[in-house]
């Protein structure tokens, strides 16, 4: 329900969308031991072969061996749906 003489338009509240990719074998190890330029090159490579749109680099993080985590903040009004909030992500021909 919108504020008191707010329109619902005006309405709006900021959320994230997260994504954990988790690396194996040699690429983990060769990549993904630590985060270095050559592990953001690597992270870019793959999300441009998924076609999903690039992360700012402040928002990568190298949880642990093989594992990265980004996110996306998004400023949405509170009628957008999750489908939308997807369908930001998801800017090219496919979504895996």
């Amino acid at each position: 329900m919108p504020l008191p003489g707010v329109g619902e338009s005006d309405v709006t509240c900021s959320s994230s969308i997260v994504i954990t990719v988790k690396y194996g074998g040699v690429k983990a190890t060769q990549y993904f031991s630590k985060y270095t330029m050559d592990s953001y090159r690597q992270l870019l490579r793959d999300l441009r072969k998924l076609g999903f749109p690039h992360p700012k680099r402040s928002n990568i993080v190298l949880i642990s061996h093989g594992v990265v985590e980004f996110f996306w903040s998004i400023e949405h009004n509170e009628n957008v749906s999750l489908i939308s909030i997807f369908l930001f992500i998801q800017q090219s021909r496919y979504l895996i």
